[in-house]
């Protein structure tokens, strides 16, 4: 009781450092705490995870995946490269303006000096 009348004679200044103070002691602890437990849950939690046999895919399933995938054979596609001379680009160039209007012929010519550059 002591101590409290000593706090309570001291001027309001001293006494706001001392709130402060304490607030900021009891902030500390509280968070490591918080840290602590939150720690030993997230550590619980990825045990927990390893154990888990959820997603691990039944043997039977798995078989029938792999027979699908032997029997479905997807083909190799080879794309060729578009190598043209300056004499198919143009000749492209004057059937390509015959079809399309003013603003496509901008684009393209606009495209055309792109890939001279």
């Amino acid at each position: 009781m002591q101590f409290l009348e000593k706090i309570r004679n001291k001027p309001p200044k001293v006494k706001k450092i001392i709130l402060w103070i304490i607030t900021s002691i009891i902030a500390v602890i509280l968070f490591s705490i918080w840290f602590i437990l939150s720690k030993r849950n997230l550590e619980e939690f990825f045990r927990e995870e390893k154990n888990l046999k959820l997603f691990k895919i039944p043997k039977e399933l798995e078989e029938k995946v792999k027979q699908i995938s032997e029997e479905i054979k997807i083909p190799n596609i080879n794309i060729p490269k578009l190598e043209m001379s300056e004499e198919e680009w143009s000749k492209m160039e004057k059937e390509l303006k015959k079809e399309l209007k003013e603003e496509e012929i901008k684009q393209l010519e606009e495209m055309m000096k792109q890939k001279q550059q």
